[in-house]
């Protein structure tokens, strides 16, 4: 059936091709696309800025955003009082979205600096433990809203500051354990080869 409803869309996608349309998810990601058909009751379907068709299933989209940046939100909140609204959820999921798209290499950097440098001089056991270290202290901090550059419309929304701050607290935890893997290796790889080249001598 999944098939069927991507076949019927390769012909009836014809709407207008640009890149500035996006697709919001529930997640948080955003997907830029060329265009968009919304016939189908079960399924997304869109074509991407490279021309491939691809398809969503509904309940994992929060929104739709136009060539004429109008948002059409497909979200229905699942409970009236303690969950977050659908404008709450949009601002959130837009700081969410923003925030992945935020390109920082110093945790990547610190991490590679911290692996590579345990993994050359601490016994490999051990070793670990440094890279763990640097990526938990980017963890603990909470960054702050203000310090990073945000569109003037959410400059006081605590919805998207929170999903603004709290992903990039954890892409920061992730880029420094990538880091610190990377270092670690290499560190532990130039260690082993200096032992060889200096035990053949």
């Amino acid at each position: 059936m999944k098939h069927f409803l991507l076949v019927l869309a390769l012909f009836t996608i014809g709407l207008s091709l640009t890149a500035q349309e996006s697709i919001l998810l529930n997640s948080g990601k955003r997907i830029y696309i060329q265009a968009i058909n919304l016939d189908s009751a079960a399924f997304v379907f869109y074509k991407t800025p490279s021309g491939h068709i691809k398809a969503l299933d509904k309940e994992e989209v929060f929104s739709w955003t136009r060539t004429d940046s109008v948002e059409v939100i497909f979200y229905q909140p699942a409970c009236a009082d303690v969950c977050f609204q659908i404008e709450q959820m949009r601002d959130y999921l837009h700081g969410v979205a923003d925030a992945k798209e935020l390109k920082r290499p110093i945790p990547v950097v610190v991490g590679s600096v911290a692996g590579g440098a345990a993994g050359a001089f601490i016994m490999p056991i051990l070793s670990p433990l440094v890279p763990t270290a640097v990526a938990a202290g980017y963890g603990i901090p909470r960054p702050k809203i203000e310090h990073f550059n945000i569109p003037e419309k959410y400059k006081d929304n605590p919805h998207y500051a929170e999903g603004y701050t709290s992903t990039v607290r954890r892409k920061r935890v992730i880029n420094a354990l990538i880091g610190g893997g990377i270092g670690l290796v290499a560190g532990i790889t130039t260690m082993t080869i200096l032992t060889k080249q200096a035990e053949n001598q």
